[in-house]
């Protein structure tokens, strides 16, 4: 187990990279944890954020792909995404173990640094293959869309100790 990220990464929540071998196979995770910290949870709605994101894993990112695999799509026409292999919605002890993708390749960016004209060209083809897909199962299962995607449209109230927060965590 070793930092999934440097301090002042993320400001929700640790992360961390667990590499899991044996004699037959080997497993490179990221463990995604919230803070429990009373003090960040009370300015801001953390709970909210995790259990967002264990829905997407867990509920829309799985009919999507299913979607993708109906239409027939070849690979290089799917948009991909890291494997969930776990996730915890207790309050205080939020949590998602997903497939490090790094060790294919993928890097993270630099989040202070403007993307190059290829790397944007080639998020907003990511995006546009996600956003496709998501229309076609609205198209082919209404009824299924309004129930795996439709709570994507809620409000994430952010608080109104936001900005607040944001300048007393500059330091």
């Amino acid at each position: 187990v070793k930092p999934g990220s440097a301090k002042g990464e993320n400001y929700f929540g640790e992360i961390f990279k667990v590499h899991i071998e044996d004699e037959s196979k080997q497993l490179d995770l990221i463990l995604k944890a919230a803070l429990d910290n009373p003090t960040f949870r009370e300015n801001l709605p953390l709970r909210q954020y995790y259990c967002r994101e264990i829905d997407g894993y867990t509920t829309v990112l799985p009919e999507l792909y299913k979607v993708q695999l109906k239409k027939n799509l070849e690979k290089e026409d799917r948009f991909e995404f890291p494997k969930c292999h776990a996730t915890n919605n207790i309050e205080f002890k939020e949590a998602l173990i997903i497939e490090d993708i790094s060790v294919k390749g993928f890097q993270i960016y630099d989040r202070l640094i403007s993307l190059d004209l290829d790397h944007a060209e080639l998020a907003i083809k990511y995006l546009a293959k996600f956003h496709a897909t998501s229309f076609a199962l609205r198209k082919n299962d209404s009824v299924l869309f309004d129930k795996t995607i439709g709570f994507v449209q809620k409000k994430v109230d952010y608080g109104i100790h936001f900005d607040k927060f944001l300048d007393e965590n500059k330091k």
